[in-house]
């Protein structure tokens, strides 16, 4: 998710104690860490789930979010820091479809991974 956030001029890192992709609202091109983050906001969660042996895991990034909708509920249950988004945070809406062709690149040089082996296997299907 960080690097995603970096391709919008945005950088993020983790804050102890409280699980996602958080930013500091007053220094948003970069991150000055959790003890010098001024006003920290969540811009990504990151969710786990174990069921019957098998687990599922993902993130939510905050792209374009309605961020009004979060008045209404405490996230992940943290209260005391707001929810984020790229957009509010550049002003530029931001699709999930113009996303995930790069956050599909960022995974693939994360893992090491050639993006063309990656997409030909993601191609078969079991039937």
């Amino acid at each position: 998710m960080r690097r995603i956030v970096n391709d919008f001029d945005l950088d993020a890192g983790m804050v102890d104690g409280m699980v996602g992709l958080w930013v500091d609202e007053g220094s948003r091109a970069h991150w000055p860490g959790q003890a010098e983050a001024k006003r920290i906001a969540k811009i990504g969660a990151i969710g786990v789930r174990i069921s019957r042996w098998v687990t599922m895991h993902g993130y939510a990034l905050n792209l374009s979010t309605d961020l009004r909708k979060f008045g209404l509920i405490v996230p992940c249950g943290i209260s005391e820091h707001p929810v984020t988004s790229v957009q509010a945070l550049t002003g530029e809406a931001v699709t999930v479809a113009s996303t995930v062709p790069r956050a599909f690149e960022h995974l693939c040089a994360a893992l090491l991974m050639d993006q063309g082996a990656m997409q030909d296997e993601s191609d078969m299907r079991l039937d």
